[in-house]
This record gives structure tokens, C-alpha cells and sequence, in this order.
């Protein structure tokens, strides 16, 4: 006897160019709309990172809302980003765009950020 979840995806897979152009065509129609915007970025760090809306502000409102490397706020897109090791999954904190490229071109290696910070101290 099948369960419902084996139901639900057989019906899926049965339907599945359907229901991805009834969804295509919903997102088109929808994709301007600011709340669609907003949801669509809730869902992306829901599935992402695994972190929810609440979790999210906590977060935010503990770093003051700003950046956790610069310490200052966002000012090239809306909100910081969640940033997360590559390696573990986990998840280390809110950054600015500015400071998630940076940490993204060093390849997350701590060794290699000192060995830029040394660089920079040099006279």
C-alpha cells in the first residue's frame, strides 16, 4: 500500500512540465511585486542556509545591523548577507556584499586572510 507522500510524488512527476510552466508563468506575472520579491528571498535563505525570517533578525538586531568583519551597514544591497562555512555548512553570521566577496576571493582560508592582513601592515 502506498503512503500519501508516494502518492503525492508520483502525481508530481506525472504532471511536472505542467505544473513547472503553471509555476513559470505565475513568477512572471508575479515577479515585480515587492512582497513577491521578499518572499521569494525568505524562501532562498529558508532552503539555502536554513535559516528562518526570526532567526534572521535575531541576528541581525545582535549585530546591530551591521556588517560582522567591517562593522558598518549595508549599502549596496537591502539586507547583509548570510554567510556560511562551505565546508561544515554552518552558519557564522551576517556580512555586507563588500565583506562576502572578500571572504569569498581569499576561498574562506584563514591563513590567507592574516597573511593579507600582514601584507597590509607592512609599511
Amino acid at each position: 500500500m502506498k503512503n500519501q507522500k508516494q502518492t503525492l510524488k508520483e502525481y508530481y512527476w506525472r504532471h511536472r512540465e505542467e505544473k513547472i510552466a503553471k509555476a513559470a508563468a505565475w513568477n512572471k506575472a508575479h515577479k515585480d511585486e515587492p512582497s513577491y520579491r521578499e518572499r521569494m528571498r525568505w524562501h532562498q535563505r529558508k532552503h539555502v542556509y536554513g535559516i528562518t525570517k526570526s532567526e534572521y533578525m535575531l541576528l541581525f538586531e545582535i549585530q546591530n545591523g551591521l556588517c560582522a568583519i567591517c562593522k558598518l551597514p549595508e549599502t549596496q544591497t537591502k539586507d547583509l548577507l548570510v554567510d556560511h562555512n562551505h565546508f561544515t555548512k554552518q552558519l557564522r553570521g551576517l556580512l555586507c556584499n563588500k565583506c562576502n566577496k572578500g571572504v569569498g576571493l581569499f576561498q574562506d582560508n584563514p591563513l590567507v586572510l592574516h597573511n593579507a592582513a600582514t601584507y597590509l601592515e607592512r609599511k
